[in-house]
């Protein structure tokens, strides 16, 4: 059986996902589709428009078979960390495939600077620390100066370390890459192609508050139709005074304790975010070329939900459990089988297992039900997270 694995958030499920799901169906004669699935909080430190419930649903409905969370705590990490929990589900669910879309479409240089990754000069890579991610990954092809520019696109980023993941843990996983449809990763704005980037709908959906005609070209029917269901869709400005309030009540000391807080972040900290009232014009004053934007917003996501840095030393490749969120009969089908020899306990709910990771995940969803104001869309969340999978 052919078993073929994508890793998305889906955020939310646009043209260009549903292109990449049935190219991926197509390319890999796939028999069962998996998608492994950010939470209600993904990778760039900030809440999903939509819960992972509905998001869910719109990937069943775009052709998934079985969707698996990816837990909070991996799922709001840099690529490195991110891929190596999502590729480590994958191998444990038997995946034979992972496709992922990129910008290019061209396989070998993203191996290429994969398996330098996975062997880099310590010392060098050391030295390097205090500077950005993207800017250790430039260091480190610097002797191979032609694939530098294959690492200035996003996709490309997370396909490379995709691959890393999978050489890194001789996971059995083939990776196959999809070259992108349309608009880049971060371009914010509609286009009349049919193809627009998650961030330009993210951002016409907060400019709007409803559906527009020129979203109503960029996603599927179903996705639509969900957000037009959801009466306010949250970001960070949502949860920002949570974030004051931690910071303004906390010594520098003590939020130097969260997860990713490191070389005196929490000082600055301290001295910008009780003083500004908007997110985002915060993040210009705060933002430092050692802290991305992307850096600080999941260190921000730690300190306001109190993550740990204990957490630091969990195994990235060591997944405790696989949590189901949603699948079809096919979907129903592979689960039952693989509950068999899966290594880890497959779960549909929360007390099905007993693990630090699942309490950090239900802290994560019950502040992400609070997050909404509308007392019936937040009650439906603190419900619905007690609940077993979608079912399509």
């Amino acid at each position: 059986m052919n078993v073929t694995g994508i890793i998305a958030e889906y955020n939310p499920l646009h043209n260009g996902h549903f292109y990449h799901i049935q190219q991926t169906r197509k390319v890999c004669n796939a028999k069962i589709l998996i998608a492994v699935m950010s939470g209600n909080f993904v990778q760039r430190g900030e809440p999903a428009i939509v819960s992972k419930w509905e998001r869910t649903k719109m990937a069943l409905h775009a052709g998934i078979d079985l969707v698996l969370e990816l837990p909070f705590l991996f799922a709001t990490q840099n690529a490195e960390r991110f891929s190596d929990a999502a590729v480590c589900i994958l191998k444990y669910m038997q995946a034979q495939n992972l496709v992922f879309g990129s910008e290019s479409g061209e396989l070998t240089p993203l191996k290429r600077i994969a398996k330098i990754l996975l062997h880099p000069d310590q010392a060098h890579f050391k030295q390097e620390r205090s500077i950005g991610y993207a800017r250790q990954m430039e260091n480190t092809l610097l002797n191979t100066p032609e694939l530098i520019p294959y690492i200035k696109h996003p996709n490309h980023i997370l396909g490379i370390q995709y691959i890393r993941s999978i050489l890194a843990q001789n996971a059995k996983i083939l990776p196959i890459t999809i070259q992108r449809k349309g608009s880049s990763y971060h371009h914010s704005e509609i286009v009349n192609t049919g193809f627009s980037s998650a961030t330009a709908i993210r951002k016409l959906l907060f400019e709007e508050r409803k559906v527009t005609s020129k979203i109503q070209t960029a996603v599927p029917e179903m996705t639509a139709k969900i957000l037009n269901q959801v009466e306010n869709y949250i970001d960070w400005n949502t949860l920002f005074p949570y974030l004051q309030i931690k910071v303004a009540t906390n010594s520098a000391n003590c939020l130097k304790q969260h997860l990713l807080v490191h070389e005196g972040i929490e000082n600055r900290i301290k001295k910008i975010i009780p003083y500004e009232t908007d997110f985002y014009d915060c993040m210009k004053r705060l933002k430092t070329k050692r802290y991305t934007w992307t850096r600080l917003m999941r260190t921000l996501l730690h300190i306001t939900l109190s993550t740990h840095k204990k957490w630091e030393s969990f195994s990235y490749t060591n997944i405790p459990y696989i949590k189901i969120l949603g699948f079809n009969d096919n979907g129903r089908s592979y689960v039952k089988q693989m509950k068999k020899i899966c290594p880890v306990p497959l779960i549909s709910l929360p007390k099905e297992t007993i693990h630090p990771l699942i309490d950090l995940e239900e802290k994560a969803d019950i502040a992400y039900a609070l997050l909404h104001h509308n007392l019936n869309r937040r009650t439906y969340l603190l419900k619905r997270r007690l609940q077993g999978p979608v079912l399509y």
